[in-house]
């Protein structure tokens, strides 16, 4: 079938106007559009053309591309043409199949226009039935509510959303629903299109979830236990809008006493219901109120929870059930003025039936399916509560005495995350460390971890949460900003929710880790002293050895010589020689032996900084320098050695050790000046806030970089011609380490070297953590 026709009108037999009139006519082929094409141009034939139906009028002759652009033209409007008819199935079928119920209204008249299938069901009226009403007619609200949409000043696209009105079904029946409106032209005709949605299932569960949420909020308080049943009650009561409701649960005795009710008159007595295990015991004995409810009219209703409702108290009450007890439990509700009961089972964990919830309302027809469900569930919720709160008492207490035993042991126990974050930690942190536990909660571990020791703790979490169980230690930064060695060992444990967590004991080894750390450096040291020792102490003793040797060979042919000589010239020359060799081999013995002292010295004057007791007190390093430079004042003016002295900062430190530290320091910037140049030394200091640091810089001869990591090292040389014996830095590198002070140097050959003595401004004082009082560990 084509999509365009393009039609002359002077042809042989039919013309085109008479063609144009039979393709109208023709219900297949009417909505094909059609172009007349002529080279009759009167107005009258145009007129004609386009009243048959023809969509163009083309008059010949014609360009060629005036042609194409018409014909293309009209291509396009048979695709939105049959774009607008798809939509308008489509709105249609979207109209009719929707969940909602639609309304097409009239605006200002509220008449409805239109109503799809979902409004008929929802209603109860056919769709003729509810094109005959307004709009308002299915409205339960009051009257100055009922017009909202009609009277609102509604423009074109302004959507109006109401989330809360109430309606009602032919048959009477009130329920919720949410509106939402929208403005627009229809047919000349200002209308709304409004969708009414039922939301009764969500306002019964946005219902039930606000009654369970208040009751989780009485179990998280503090109240006592019939406080709390009380106020849960009292909820129910205000969420449903019951006019009494009392709570009966099974005592130690087996029997169902009441436990808790609000708002029944003080005659009102909850008499004794024999609550039985199932619908079949209930119906064998007839012994049990839900007897009536479960043989008799549809009024009454028996749920497989074990649930039970009556909306007419009074066709009840004329029941003929002969328990007396129950007889007289009826008179009782009826003659307080209630006509709707409901009765809802409470049961325990082993789904044993341990109470009733007995709802009453003074009006009829006040219980329905829907409110006995959410009544069930509010049992559910009722009795899990209970149970629960049981359990959380049991679990306080169990927490208490495991609280008690943490808190008061002096290491840390601490809970975390599988994502590291701290779940639990004991006060013990707080003396330990200065942290409040609290502060700390919720914190990611890493925040309190020494920045080079996180990677040890990640591996071994991650160990621990496959089940490796493997100790580590690692430090812990203080509130101060001071690490401690500490080691941790723990296990992976599961909460309720199955989520892993570590639980495990910091244990501080501060002390502990200082010492190894002590006892290493020492060792080395030692390694170090044994190996430049044996090393430098080798080549005088060979020194001595041989020459002592060549001594003895020659008094041996000496005295050989005595022996069998008799000249006494001959003798004294022979003994001249001997004489003169024996002095060379002296003057190469008494060096080296010289040089074992000097060692000795250098090993003596290391040791001994080592069983110094250090003793900080404050200095004022000014006078200090000064005093320095005086004892050096002979060796200064000699070399003629300018001193730069800029004003000092004074700090906490042992000071004899420091006169030796900085004495060898300066002593050195004397030595290994440049003889080219004139010489100085410039003694400064930069202070931050904990620690000072004292800079000792000179333009001497300067250090080779690869011989920066050496000079600290006993015996170390950096340059042949060197006076010294290398051992003034090795000791300037001991007292540093006994300080626990840092040294740093720059030096570059031929400019000159700056060494920097960093030293702690205040008193650092050793203490027992697990001893010290707070005050003691922020100091």
């Amino acid at each position: 079938m084509p999509n365009l026709i393009l039609l002359d009108i002077l042809m042989p037999g039919l013309n085109g106007f008479e063609v144009l009139s039979k393709l109208k006519q023709n219900p297949v082929l009417c909505n094909i559009p059609v172009i007349l094409v002529s080279a009759v141009y009167e107005i009258e034939e145009r007129i004609k053309g386009f009243n048959l139906g023809a969509v163009d009028y083309i008059v010949k002759p014609f360009l060629e591309s005036d042609l194409i652009s018409r014909v293309k033209l009209h291509l396009e409007l048979v695709n939105i043409r049959k774009e607008i008819i798809i939509n308008e199935q489509f709105n249609i079928q979207l109209f009719e199949l929707h969940i909602d119920s639609i309304f097409l209204v009239e605006n200002g008249t509220g008449k409805i226009l239109k109503a799809n299938i979902q409004a008929s069901k929802l209603f109860g009226y056919t769709v003729e039935e509810l094109l005959q009403l307004t709009i308002i007619e299915l409205s339960a609200e009051p009257e100055k509510t009922q017009k909202v949409i009609s009277t609102s000043h509604l423009t074109n696209d302004n959507l109006i959303n109401i989330p809360l009105r109430w309606h009602k079904k032919k048959n009477g029946t009130i329920f919720p629903v949410e509106i939402s409106a929208r403005l627009f032209e229809w047919n000349n005709k200002k209308v709304y299109f409004s969708s009414i949605k039922d939301i009764t299932e969500r306002i019964n569960t946005e219902k039930l979830k606000n009654i369970q949420y208040k009751i989780s909020e009485q179990l998280n308080s503090d109240i006592n236990n019939n406080s709390y049943i009380k106020n849960i009650l009292q909820i129910i009561k205000d969420e449903i809008n019951i006019d009494s409701i009392a709570i009966k649960y099974k005592n130690f005795t087996k029997n169902i006493t009441l436990l808790e009710s609000l708002d029944y008159d003080n005659d009102f007595s909850f008499s004794e219901i024999p609550i039985l295990n199932s619908y079949q015991n209930c119906n064998q004995n007839n012994k049990c109120i839900c007897d009536y409810l479960i043989n008799k009219s549809n009024s009454k209703l028996f749920t497989e929870f074990g649930s039970f409702y009556t909306n007419d108290l009074e066709v009840f009450l004329n029941s003929n059930i002969i328990n007396e007890e129950q007889i007289v439990y009826k008179n009782e509700c009826y003659n307080a003025g209630y006509k709707s009961i409901a009765l809802v089972p409470i049961f325990n964990n082993k789904n044993e039936k341990v109470g009733i919830l007995q709802l009453n309302h003074l009006t009829e027809n006040f219980f329905n399916s829907e409110i006995l469900i959410m009544l069930e569930a509010i049992s559910k919720s009722l009795s899990l509560s209970m149970l629960k709160k049981e359990f959380i008492e049991q679990i306080k207490e169990s927490e208490k005495k495991y609280k008690d035993l943490v808190e008061n042991i002096n290491d840390i126990f601490i809970t975390i995350t599988s994502d590291f974050k701290i779940n639990y930690i004991s006060n013990s942190i707080e003396k330990l460390f200065g942290y409040n536990y609290k502060e700390l909660i919720d914190k990611s571990l890493s925040e309190i971890i020494y920045n080079e020791d996180i990677e040890i703790i990640n591996s071994n979490f991650n160990d621990l949460l496959k089940n490796k169980i493997n100790p580590c230690e690692f430090r812990i930064i203080n509130k101060s900003g001071q690490p401690f060695w500490c080691r941790f060992s723990g296990n992976q444990i599961f909460t309720s929710s199955d989520v892993p967590k570590i639980s495990g004991i910091i244990s501080i080894i501060e002390e502990r880790k200082q010492k190894e750390i002590e006892i290493n450096y020492l060792n080395n040291e030692l390694e170090q002293i044994i190996y430049v020792t044996s090393h430098d102490l080798r080549s005088p003793l060979v020194n001595i050895q041989g020459f002592s040797q060549e001594i003895k060979k020659i008094l041996i042919t000496h005295q050989q010589q005595v022996n069998i000589e008799t000249d006494i010239e001959k003798l004294k020359n022979h003994f001249n020689k001997i004489h003169n060799t024996i002095n060379d081999f002296y003057n190469y013995i008494f060096p080296s032996i010289t040089k074992i002292n000097v060692l000795i010295d250098g090993l003596l004057s290391l040791s001994r900084i080592g069983r110094v007791d250090v003793k900080f007190e404050k200095i004022d390093m000014n006078t200090f320098f000064k005093n320095i430079l005086i004892v050096m004042e002979y060796k200064i003016k000699q070399n003629n050695i300018k001193i730069i002295l800029n004003n000092i900062s004074d700090c906490y430190s042992d000071e004899r050790l420091l006169n030796q530290l900085f004495s060898n320091l300066i002593d050195n910037a004397i030595k290994y000046r440049a003889n080219n140049r004139e010489s100085f030394i410039k003694i400064y200091s930069e202070e931050s806030d904990k620690t000072v640091t004292y800079f000792i810089e000179d333009n001497g001869i300067g250090i080779n970089k690869s011989d920066l990591d050496k000079i600290f090292s006993l015996y170390f040389k950096s340059i042949k011609l060197s006076s010294g014996e290398g051992v003034g830095l090795a000791i300037v590198k001991k007292i540093i380490h006994k300080l626990g002070s840092s040294i740093n140097i720059d030096s570059e050959p031929d400019v000159g070297s700056c060494f920097k003595v960093t030293i702690k401004k205040i008193a650092c004082v050793k203490i027992n953590r697990s001893t010290a009082s707070n005050e003691e560990l922020k100091n």
